[in-house]
């Protein structure tokens, strides 16, 4: 009887620390993902000066807006390397926050679709 005690004592112990390592693993795993999806420096392509996209844009000509998103308008512009872009322009009275519209540029920037222009 004191074996079966040990014996299940033992074995319930190594499915907890089995258990524990598990859920280490897992939850590192999350943060880490949770990070990088956050951290917007990571996103170097992204990185152009204002006079470069308001020259693209055309100075955000009307002739060259797509649509509107939760964070502002949206502009089809053009590099001088001739790269075809689109630019979403910041609305001051924005109801979405930083949070959000840097999950948004993080996300379209990690997108590939043939309908989509590579960031």
């Amino acid at each position: 009887r004191a074996v079966l005690a040990g014996t299940t004592a033992s074995a319930a112990f190594v499915a907890m620390l089995l258990l524990g390592i598990w859920l280490f693993i897992h939850m590192r795993k999350s943060k880490k993902a949770t990070n990088d999806l956050n951290d917007i420096e990571n996103v170097k392509s992204l990185k152009f000066d204002f006079n470069t996209i308001k020259s693209a844009t055309n100075n955000f000509n009307e002739d060259g807006k797509l649509g509107e998103g939760g964070f502002g308008t949206v502009f089809k512009g053009k590099l001088k390397n001739g790269q075809d872009i689109a630019v979403k322009r910041l609305s001051g009275n924005s109801t979405q926050g930083i949070e959000e519209f840097k999950t948004e540029v993080l996300l379209v920037a990690k997108l590939q679709h043939r309908n989509l222009v590579r960031l």
